[in-house]
This record gives structure tokens, sequence and C-alpha cells, in this order.
């Protein structure tokens, strides 16, 4: 975990799941997630039917693995694809001997398999970035639509996935209902952002890889330390785009110094009497006061005549 250009970096997927799986609001949207293993992978398949295998310092959806459960008891087969590659086993004990290998080279993490929509029989799911604004408060600043290539399982733009807005691929689900599917996603992006900002105070740009599926239910699949802002380049509208960079490089400028307090050199400082007391002399604005002739006037001569008799 490092900062960089105001940015903070965290390498492990692992490390970067684990608030918003503690936080109570969050957690619901987060799939199940685990360190990898040949036991824990057996029970997710056998609860879910479908598991991602992906490796905990992975990215651009590199050697991403997903397994499938293909019937039941003793006659289940498994399917694993990875890669454009499919593969089928027998016995899960052939899925655990072909990814001995490549979790012998690095920590891997078996997450929930999540089916999600699809548009053009494609799935997709979303980049939703957030950052925090001038007044330090999260803010949504960009949301696009990530359009998976045809046969992969992943939709990074680095695997060819298409960029389109998050709208469009809605209407093709939500239909009417698209506008208040985005807010939706707006959201569960903001209470997320807030929960990693408790656990990592430094954070001020977050990217997250928000799936749906069929049931609409959203899904964070992935949270991002140093999002790219590519995929927003490829919008027709680069005011997203713009927003991105603006706040990237507020966040990045260091904080201006504090205005320095003006100290009086001790031998400097003249030292006051605390009372008139004291001192045995009149404070000036008391001499002021004594000074000035009276305010009251005599009512009329006459009364200013027999004012000077008694006297």
């Amino acid at each position: 975990m490092k900062t960089d250009g105001g940015r903070l970096r965290i390498y492990s997927k692992w490390k970067r799941m684990i608030p918003l799986m503690a936080d109570a609001a969050s957690k619901a949207n987060v799939p199940e997630t685990h360190r990898y293993g040949p036991v824990i992978l057996g029970q997710l398949l056998k609860r879910y039917g479908m598991v991602y295998v992906k490796p905990d310092l992975g990215a651009h959806g590199r050697d991403v693995f997903r397994i499938e459960r293909l019937g039941r008891g003793r006659t289940a087969a498994y399917r694993l694809r990875s890669n454009g590659r499919t593969r089928r086993f027998g016995r899960l004990s052939g899925v655990t001997a072909a990814l001995a290998v490549p979790a012998r080279r690095e920590n891997y993490l078996v997450q929930q398999g999540i089916r999600l929509l699809r548009y053009r029989r494609r799935p997709f799911d979303f980049r939703v970035m957030t950052q925090r604004n001038e007044r330090g408060r999260w803010e949504v600043t960009g949301i696009a639509g990530r359009l998976a290539r045809t046969g992969r399982i992943v939709t990074n733009g680095s695997q060819g996935a298409e960029i389109l807005y998050a709208g469009t691929l809605l209407r093709s689900r939500a239909k009417g209902d698209a506008p208040r599917q985005v807010r939706r996603l707006e959201s569960l992006a903001l209470t997320a952002s807030e929960a990693f900002g408790r656990a990592y105070p430094a954070s001020r740009e977050l990217g997250f890889d928000i799936a749906a599926d069929n049931e609409l239910r959203l899904w964070i699949l992935e949270v991002n330390t140093r999002p790219e802002a590519t995929p927003f380049t490829k919008l027709p509208n680069r005011s997203m785009y713009r927003r991105i960079l603006k706040l990237r490089r507020f966040n990045a400028a260091p904080p201006k110094p504090a205005r320095p307090l003006r100290t009086v050199p001790p031998a400097a400082r003249k030292r006051r009497p605390a009372s008139f007391e004291a001192s045995g002399r009149i404070p000036g604005a008391l001499m002021k006061r004594l000074r000035k002739p009276s305010a009251v006037k005599p009512a009329s001569r006459t009364a200013g005549r027999a004012a000077r008799r008694v006297s």
C-alpha cells in the first residue's frame, strides 16, 4: 500500500474487498469471496454452481478462471474457461489439478459467480468512478458500461470490451426504468466509498466494477484504488472524463500551508500592570473621560444663579 500523486494504491484485491465485506450497508452487495483453496472451491461450487478464480495481485482481467458445475451428485461435471479456452472435467479433482500450477505461482481468490445481464448476447457490467471533490466529499464522476468481447468471460477494456453508456445497456433490460437503475448504481458506489474511506482515510479515488444480475440486483465485483480513466475517453461526450481529470489534479495538489502565527519575542513585549490600583497610574482611556466637560447643563439662567448663590 502506498500513496502516489495523491492517489492511494492497494495492490491486493483481498485487502480492497475487506472494508466492503465488513460494512453493514455494503456487504449484501458483495459476492461471497475467500482466499482460494480446493476445499472452499468445492463448497462455493456446490452452493452457487459457478465461481470465478482470480489472482489477488492481478490486473486487466488476466489469468481469470470461470468454473461451472454441470449437473448434481456423482454425475456432476465441471467446465473451466479462461483466456478464450474451455475445458471439461468429470471430477472436481481435475479442476483443482488444473489450477494447482497458477495457484503455486501466486495467491488466488475464489468468488461467487454472478450471471451478468447480457446485451447482444454478450455479458456486461459497469465501471463507476468516485472521487473526493473540492469539499472533501465523495462524488460519482463517471459511469460507463463495459460490454465483453464475444467469447470472453471478463469485461476489461484490455480484453477487447466495448465501452457504452450505462443507460444504453440498461434500457435493453430495464427499458423505461433505466434512469432509476443508474441512480441505484450511483447510490451503491457512494455507500461503498464511504465504507472504504473509513478503512483507508487517505483514499481519494476509487473505481468500482459493478454487475447486475437477471433480477437487477447489483453486485460489487471489485474495487480499484488506481482506476484508469481511459474507458471514459471512448464515450462521445467527454464531460465525465474532464471532471475526472479535474478532481485528479485537485487531489494530487499538495495542501496549502497554514499561515504562520505572528509571534513577538519576549524582550519586545510591553509588560502592562495588572490593574490601576497596582500601578498607581491612571490609564489613558480613563483620563480622557475625566478631562471631558460635564454633559449636564443648568435648566435655565435662574436655576444657574440659584446654584451659584447656594455655593
